[in-house]
C-alpha cells in the first residue's frame, strides 16, 4: 500500500507544479522559462530509488501534457512520447548520479559541480524528444525547432537546479539533510521569492507591449471594414440620389457614374439597378430593357425559385462592372428567399438593409457574398427600385489578409445569433466580454460595426505561436538571469551547508577518537596502577625474603619485611648495607644467586642467613 500511496503523491506533486510552471511563463501558453517538474521527478527518483516512484512521475506528466487550456484533452500521440522523454530524463539523472556518489549527498563542491554537469547533460533528452515531436506533428516549424530546443533544455535544467534541492530538503528525511535544511532552503526560497517579483514585473511589460502590437494589427485590420461601411454608405446615398432625381437613367449613365464614385473595386464584386416589376409584366419589361441595353436580356430565376406571393419581380437590369458580372443580368431578387428577404426589409424600412450570406450566380464556387440594398423613390415618394451593392467574401477575404497574414479572424452576423459569415479558420473563435484579452493560446480583440440594419462582429486573434513567443526580449532576458542567480545561490547554499556538515562530522569523529584515545589511556594506566599494587601486595606478603639492589653499585634500593626480619636489620638499615657483603663466600658463585645485566635483581633464595 506504501509504493501506491508514494506514487500517487508523486504524480499529484508533479502535475500541481506543472500548473504552477504555466504560470511562470513570461508569454501566457509559451514554453515556461523553468519547468519544476523536472526538478522534482529527479528528486523523487533519488529519494525513491528510481525503479520504485518511475510510475507517479510517468502519471504526473500523462496528465500535464494531455491537459489543455481549453479543458480538453489531448488524445493523439503527442503526451505520450513527450511524457516518455520526461520520465526517461529523470531515471537517467538519477542513474548517472548515483553513479558517481551512491549516497547523493550534495554536500562538497565537486559533488554539486557534478550535479549540475549531469542535470545539462540529462536535461537534452526531453528537449530533444520535444521539439523533434513538436516538430513532426506540425505544432512549430523547422526554423522553430532550435529555439524550442534551447527552450525546453534550459526551463528543464534550471528545474533541476533549484527544484532538485528542494525537493531533497523537503522529502529526504536522511541524516545527511538535518542542520542543512534552513541552510539551503532558506536562499532558494528567497532567490525564488525574487525572481517571482522580476517575474510579476517583466509579465506586465511583456504582455502589455504584445498586447499593443496586435490590437495595432486588429485596428488596422478593422478600419478596412469601416472604411468599406463608409464607402458602401456613402455610394449607395449617391447612387440612390441619382436615381431619385431622375426616372430616365440610361446604362451609360450608370456606368460612368459608377466608375467615378466606386475609387476602389476590390471591395465590392458589382453595383446594380433593382427595379421593381409587377410578374405580369415582366416578359414586356425584359424587351424593353432589351431595347434600352442593345442587347437581348431575359429574366432567370435560381433552381428551386418560386414567385413571390406579393406579385413583384425584381430583375438586376444595370450592373457594373460587366466583365465578370455577365451571369446575374436578368436575375429576379425576389424569386430566391434570401435576397427576398432583404429587399422586403429595405422596402417595409425605406432604409438600407443587408443580406444573409448568399451564394453569387456570377461565381458559384466562391466563398459566397452579402448584398446591400437601399430603396428608389418616384416623384410621389413610392418605392420603385434599389440600389444594390454586392461586397464578395473573397474579395473582402483577400483585402483584409493583405497586412493580417498572421491573424486569425471571423466576421459574425450578430443580428442572425451569431452566424459565421467568413473566417479563414475552421476553428471556433470564442467571444470575451473584455477586449483585447489575453489567455494562454494568444490574444483575443472584438469590435461590432454596422453594415446596414445588421451587426457584424469582427473576431482578431493572434496566436502566441505566430507572434514570437520564443523571441528573446529583454524581459525574458532579466528573468532568465535572475533564475540562474537563484541557480547559482543554491548551489553555494549548498556547498556552504554541505562544509559545515562536513566539519561538524569531523569535529565529531576527532572528538569521539580522542575521547576513544583518552579511555583507552585511562584503562591502560587503571591497569597499571592495579598491576603495581598486586606486585607490591606479593612483594610485602612473600614469605621469602626480597631486595632490590642497584647491579652496578650493589646498594640495596628495597627490601620487603620478611628478608630485613631474616637479616636482623630494620628495612631503612638496609637502604644503607651493601648486601654483597652478607653473602657467604661459598654462595658468591652458585647459580643460587642470580644475577644478570640488569638495574634491579631478585634473592630467591637467602639460605646462608
Amino acid at each position: 500500500m506504501k509504493p501506491v500511496i508514494l506514487n500517487i503523491g508523486a504524480g499529484l506533486i508533479y502535475f500541481l507544479l506543472s500548473r504552477v510552471s504555466l504560470m511562470l511563463a513570461l508569454t501566457p501558453g509559451s514554453v515556461a522559462l523553468i519547468w519544476p517538474p523536472a526538478g522534482f521527478a529527479l528528486a523523487a527518483c533519488l529519494i525513491g530509488k528510481g525503479w520504485r516512484v518511475w510510475p507517479g512521475i510517468f502519471i504526473g506528466s500523462v496528465f500535464s501534457n494531455v491537459a489543455v487550456a481549453d479543458g480538453q484533452f489531448d488524445q493523439t500521440w503527442l503526451p505520450w512520447v513527450i511524457v516518455f522523454g520526461s520520465t526517461v530524463q529523470a531515471l537517467a539523472g538519477e542513474k548517472q548520479l548515483r553513479f558517481f556518489e551512491p549516497s547523493v549527498e550534495l554536500a562538497r563542491p565537486k559533488s554539486v559541480f557534478r550535479f549540475c554537469l549531469v542535470a545539462l547533460g540529462t536535461c537534452l533528452i526531453a528537449a530533444l524528444n520535444g521539439s523533434t515531436a513538436l516538430w513532426v506533428k506540425g505544432l512549430i516549424g523547422v526554423d522553430q525547432v532550435f529555439l524550442s530546443f534551447i527552450n525546453w533544455w534550459l526551463g528543464d535544467a534550471l528545474g533541476v537546479f533549484i527544484f532538485t534541492p528542494i525537493a531533497l530538503i523537503m522529502f529526504d528525511r536522511r541524516k545527511v539533510w538535518d542542520g542543512r535544511r534552513w541552510q539551503v532552503g532558506i536562499p532558494l526560497l528567497i532567490g525564488m521569492l525574487f525572481c517571482v517579483l522580476i517575474h510579476h514585473s517583466m509579465k506586465e511589460r511583456d504582455e502589455q507591449e504584445l498586447v499593443n502590437r496586435v490590437q495595432g494589427k486588429a485596428i488596422g485590420m478593422l478600419n478596412k471594414l469601416k472604411q468599406m461601411e463608409q464607402i458602401q454608405r456613402q455610394t449607395l446615398i449617391n447612387l440612390t440620389a441619382l436615381f431619385d432625381a431622375s426616372e430616365l437613367i440610361t446604362p451609360g449613365q450608370f456606368q460612368i457614374f459608377s466608375q467615378r464614385v466606386v475609387s476602389d473595386k476590390k471591395m465590392f464584386r458589382a453595383w446594380e439597378w433593382v427595379p421593381l416589376v409587377r410578374q405580369a409584366d415582366a416578359e414586356m419589361y425584359a424587351k424593353t430593357t432589351s431595347q434600352l441595353l442593345g442587347r437581348s436580356i431575359r429574366i432567370t430565376r435560381l433552381n428551386g425559385w418560386l414567385p413571390n406571393p406579393n406579385g413583384w419581380s425584381a430583375p438586376v437590369t444595370f450592373i457594373e462592372p460587366q466583365e465578370f458580372n455577365e451571369p446575374a443580368h436578368g436575375l429576379d431578387l425576389l424569386a430566391n428567399p434570401v435576397r427576398a428577404d432583404v429587399i422586403e426589409r429595405a422596402w417595409r424600412l425605406d432604409a438600407p438593409a443587408t443580406s444573409d450570406k448568399i451564394e453569387l450566380a456570377q461565381n458559384p464556387d466562391g466563398l459566397g457574398a452579402v448584398l446591400i440594398v437601399a430603396p428608389v423613390h418616384d416623384a410621389a415618394g413610392k418605392t420603385r427600385g434599389f440600389c444594390v451593392s454586392v461586397i464578395d467574401f473573397q474579395q473582402l477575404s483577400n483585402n483584409l489578409s493583405d497586412n493580417a497574414k498572421d491573424l486569425v479572424w471571423s466576421i459574425e452576423d450578430v443580428s442572425s445569433g451569431g452566424k459565421t459569415l467568413l473566417a479563414n479558420t475552421i476553428e471556433h473563435l470564442p467571444v470575451f466580454a473584455k477586449s483585447p484579452y489575453l489567455e494562454r493560446k494568444g490574444i483575443h480583440y472584438h469590435e461590432t460595426i454596422n453594415l446596414g440594419d445588421r451587426d457584424w462582429r469582427i473576431q482578431i486573434f493572434q496566436p502566441f505561436s505566430t507572434l514570437g513567443a520564443g523571441r528573446i526580449t529583454p524581459s525574458l532576458v532579466i528573468f532568465f538571469l535572475a533564475l540562474l542567480i537563484c541557480s547559482v545561490f543554491g548551489g553555494i547554499a549548498l556547498i556552504i551547508s554541505g562544509d559545515r556538515r562536513y566539519i561538524a562530522d569531523e569535529v565529531d569523529r576527532k572528538t569521539q577518537a580522542l575521547s576513544a584515545e583518552v579511555e583507552h589511556r585511562a584503562r591502560i594506566e587503571t591497569h597499571l596502577l592495579q598491576s603495581e599494587e598486586h606486585i607490591h601486595t606479593i612483594f610485602e606478603q612473600a614469605p621469602l625474603g626480597i631486595a632490590l639492589i642497584d647491579a652496578l653499585t650493589g646498594h640495596v634500593l628495597e627490601v620487603n619485611q620478611k628478608l630485613a626480619d631474616i637479616v636482623g636489620h630494620t628495612r631503612e638499615e638496609m637502604a644503607q648495607i651493601d648486601l654483597m657483603s652478607m653473602i657467604h663466600s661459598e654462595d658468591e658463585n652458585t647459580d643460587q644467586f642470580h644475577v644478570g645485566k640488569r638495574s634491579e635483581f631478585n634473592i630467591t633464595r637467602c639460605s646462608s642467613f
